[in-house]
């Protein structure tokens, strides 16, 4: 078995055609090397992950919530102050050009792209 997290893990040319073949997406096979069991031949995922990842997902979400309207300062790579704007500095903050920030794959709850419009 491979200590490789769930995003590490290259693709086969084999697993991409059986999983084009039987209805799976890439990000299906992420999020059951994520959330899943290991075993000997590779992760499982059970009816117990499911709940797990629901518990850990809610959670997630609820933190999400409580931090909406919040913003952190970055400055050379590296997250200087954290506060909540009040309504004039968001909307300044908003009207200048937003740039997304790719998120680290323990982050995202889904595979993330960044959009084209986004591209350098």
């Amino acid at each position: 078995m491979s200590t490789a997290s769930p995003g590490q893990l290259r693709r086969t040319r084999h697993v991409q055609e059986r999983a084009q073949q039987r209805g799976f997406k890439d990000s299906d096979l992420d999020l059951i090397a994520r959330f899943g069991t290991a075993t000997e031949d590779g992760v499982f995922l059970r009816r117990r992950d499911v709940d797990e990842a629901r518990t850990v997902l809610r959670g997630l979400l609820r933190d999400v919530e409580r931090l909406e309207g919040a913003a952190v300062i970055i400055q050379d790579d590296a997250i200087v102050s954290v506060y909540r704007p009040c309504r004039s500095k968001t909307r300044r903050m908003l009207g200048s050009k937003q740039i997304r920030v790719h998120r680290p794959p323990e982050m995202a709850l889904r595979s993330w792209q960044p959009c084209a419009a986004d591209a350098p």
